[in-house]
């Protein structure tokens, strides 16, 4: 097994793990599944919510979401439905960091930055007009950094029902 798909699975856990702590019903769906990574059940108010989870060791979260600025939007509401919990570890697992992002906001990080990253490109890196064309035609990975991320730093509350 990669270690890409350890490093996913020891993320999964240690989100369902500190859910089941906070006394969530915590379900981890089927392995790879497109739609969720797991369920979460408020047993108080009966309401569960499907959530998706990333883990990274480096400072980029990739988001598994490939666009260009005139599909953009449409390829960001059809990939990120749901919130999303980035865990963010270390080499010591006991220092993991997580972060909370509902999926409006997640859009909007990561639409920012590739916004940012064209302008960027514009100004800096393709000098001619067929390059500055060619790279705002061209799909690119959307991501999202670490450091955009912090003021999701665990915020638990609310978002999962």
């Amino acid at each position: 097994m990669s270690s890409k798909k350890l490093l996913s699975y020891a993320g999964k856990y240690l989100v369902a793990a500190r859910l089941s702590l906070m006394g969530y019903i915590v379900a981890i769906t089927e392995k790879e599944a497109p739609v969720a990574d797991m369920e979460v059940r408020d047993p108080e108010k009966g309401r569960s919510s499907l959530i998706k989870v990333r883990t990274v060791k480096q400072e980029v979260v990739l988001l598994g979401v490939e666009a260009t600025g005139e599909n953009l939007d449409k390829e960001l509401d059809r990939k990120i439905t749901r919130p999303h919990v980035i865990v963010h570890l270390t080499d010591k697992w006991n220092d993991a960091k997580f972060y909370i992002v509902p999926a409006k906001d997640l859009k909007e990080l990561a639409k920012r930055g590739y916004l940012a990253w064209l302008e960027r490109g514009m100004k800096h890196l393709w000098k001619t007009k067929e390059e500055q064309e060619k790279h705002a035609r061209t799909p690119q990975p959307l991501s999202v950094s670490i450091k955009d991320l912090t003021q999701y730093l665990e915020k638990w509350e609310n978002i999962w029902t």
